[in-house]
């Protein structure tokens, strides 16, 4: 039984248990070869110990592994016969899946879902043109890393040249619940084999569950979900009003009982891709309005108090210069004040000498004491 801290294959250290599903459970472990976090998928004992069923996951994994795609999870590395169960090695989404968010949240915004619904429907496509079928489509199989969707689990994904017709014991082995059959095409249910339209009736589901809150047929059971599709799915208008018209065909297109009558996954992918982009630019258009709408006062009400300004300049000009006159004027009348002053001191002095020059010139102790006097009161 696999635990925190074991190591595999001598490299991969299991940090954390992720989760778990009908064929096995997934660990975040760090790969310390590469020091990288990296997601382990460990087939279930039940699985591992059936040579067909290992053999068919290696040759599976390694095909998946050949798929190069940024909306689909990256295999690196298959590890089988070391002595333990079979596992993939594959890239760490940190942000969940959609399913966990669809659990907070009930439904997202319909930009934000058709970003993540086209990155899905592109994985898809990759899928499809490497003759790789997913089969297994649901929220918690679409992964989020940065904003971006990934195609993830793809234990049960197997090439479309096979076949096989899965029975139905085989759609409700362990791990699989009547909300994962929910996700299911029609045929399947009736057990014709798996094909892209059937991937593509998965992707529509989600699409429908994501923008909704509800699944396009709810059952308790089995027998119940079988019997449910034959009942026609609700427009998507009816749980999301105001959704565009172009939206609900192209859902409701996917979740067409008749897989001929089906869109392919490019035709999904390309329709969700522009509905995105247009849904993008809407919500950018809308900011430029709410942003003009409160700009707009803030500029006119701006402008109003320039002009008031503007009309009141003479009168703050005059103001302005008579104060700095007034200024000015104290200041020189004061500077002309102590001049005068000076000079008057200086005519003093000079007439104080010439009296005693011309008068008696003996008389040292009075033009002392008047230098001394004089001198004092102008320096």
């Amino acid at each position: 039984m696999l635990a925190v801290g074991d190591l595999l294959a001598g490299r991969y250290r299991v940090d954390a248990r992720l989760g778990a599903g009908g064929m096995g459970s997934v660990w975040r472990a760090h790969d310390l070869r590469l020091d990288r976090d990296v997601a382990v998928k460990v087939l279930m004992p039940s699985v591992a110990g059936d040579p067909v069923l290992a053999e068919r996951f290696d040759r599976e994994a390694r095909a998946l592994a050949a798929v190069t795609s940024p909306h689909v999870i990256a295999i690196h590395d298959v590890v089988t016969g070391a002595g333990g169960d079979p596992f993939l090695v594959m890239e760490l989404c940190p942000d969940g899946s959609l399913g966990d968010r669809l659990d907070a949240a009930g439904s997202l915004p319909v930009a934000e879902a058709l970003r993540l619904l086209a990155d899905a429907a592109e994985g898809l496509v990759a899928l499809h043109a490497r003759g790789i079928l997913h089969r297994d489509v649901t929220p918690r199989n679409v992964l989020l890393s940065g904003g971006r969707a990934k195609l993830g689990d793809l234990g049960l994904a197997r090439a479309s040249a096979t076949d096989e017709r899965p029975p139905l014991s085989d759609l409700t082995a362990a791990g699989t619940t009547v909300g994962t059959l929910a996700y299911l095409a029609p045929e399947l249910l009736e057990g014709e084999p798996p094909d892209a339209a059937s991937d593509v009736y998965g992707l529509g589901a989600v699409a429908y569950r994501t923008l909704t809150g509800v699944l396009p047929h709810s059952a308790g059971s089995v027998a119940e979900l079988v019997t449910a599709r034959m009942r026609p799915v609700a427009p998507l208008g009816e749980h999301v009003p105001g959704v565009g018209p172009a939206l609900a065909s192209l859902v409701a297109r996917a979740l067409d009982v008749r897989p001929a009558a089906r869109p392919t996954a490019a035709e999904l992918a390309a329709g969700l891709r522009d509905l995105a982009v247009a849904a993008a630019a809407n919500g950018s258009l809308l900011l430029l309005v709410l942003g003009l709408a409160i700009s707009i006062p803030l500029i006119v009400a701006g402008a109003a108090l320039i002009m008031a300004l503007l009309n009141r300049l003479p009168i703050l000009v005059w103001a302005g210069a008579a104060l700095l006159g007034w200024i000015a004027g104290g200041k020189l009348n004061a500077t002309l004040r102590v001049a005068t002053l000076k000079l008057k001191e200086r005519a003093s002095l000079s007439l104080g000498l010439n009296h005693i020059m011309l008068g008696n010139p003996y008389d040292c102790v009075g033009l002392h004491a008047s230098g001394s006097i004089l001198a004092g009161r102008i320096f």
